[in-house]
C-alpha cells in the first residue's frame, strides 16, 4: 500500500481553497437581491447587503455611510407610520424596496455586472434571505421601541 494516500490524515492547506482577498474576485449581491431583502426585511436589510458589497470592494467608508443611511431611512419610515397611521404600509414597503434596488444599482451595479460577465457568481440567495430575516427582526425591534416611546408620550 502506498504512503501517499492516508484517509485518516488531517487535510493540508493546499486542499482547502483560500480566499484571495482580491476585490475583483469576490461574490457580490445583485441589485435584485438587495431589492428583495428590502421588501422582505426592511430598507435596513437592503442597505446592509449594499454595504456588504461596498465593503467587499474595498470601499469601507462608503459601506458605513450606506448602512447608516438605510437605518435612518428605516427609522423615518417607521416614525412616519406612527405620526400618520392612516397611510397604508404596503405601498411604502414596495417603494422602499424599489428605492433600495436603484440605490444598489447606482452604488455597485457596474461592479456586479462586471463580475457576472467575467463568470464570477453572485452571492448566495440563501445568504440574502438570511440578511432579510435579520433585517426584519431589526425592523420589529425598532417598531417595538418606537411604539413604546410614542405610547409613553401619548400617555402624558
Amino acid at each position: 500500500m502506498s504512503d501517499d494516500l492516508n484517509p485518516y490524515a488531517a487535510p493540508t492547506t493546499r486542499d482547502v481553497p483560500q480566499p484571495s482577498g482580491d476585490p475583483s474576485s469576490v461574490e457580490l449581491f445583485t441589485p435584485k437581491q438587495v431589492g428583495f431583502a428590502s421588501f422582505i426585511g426592511s430598507a435596513a436589510a437592503g442597505a446592509a447587503l449594499a454595504a456588504v458589497n461596498e465593503w467587499k470592494l474595498g470601499r469601507q467608508q462608503r459601506a458605513i455611510w450606506t448602512l447608516l443611511g438605510g437605518v435612518v431611512f428605516l427609522v423615518l419610515i417607521v416614525a412616519s407610520t406612527f405620526v400618520a397611521p392612516d397611510i397604508p404600509g404596503f405601498p411604502i414597503g414596495v417603494a422602499s424596496a424599489v428605492a433600495m434596488y436603484y440605490v444598489a444599482k447606482a452604488l455597485s451595479g457596474a461592479d456586479v455586472d462586471d463580475h457576472l460577465s467575467r463568470g464570477i457568481p453572485s452571492a448566495s440567495n440563501g445568504v440574502a434571505i438570511g440578511w432579510a430575516v435579520m433585517g426584519l427582526l431589526v425592523a420589529l425591534a425598532i417598531i417595538f421601541a418606537l411604539s413604546f416611546v410614542f405610547g409613553a408620550v401619548s400617555a402624558m
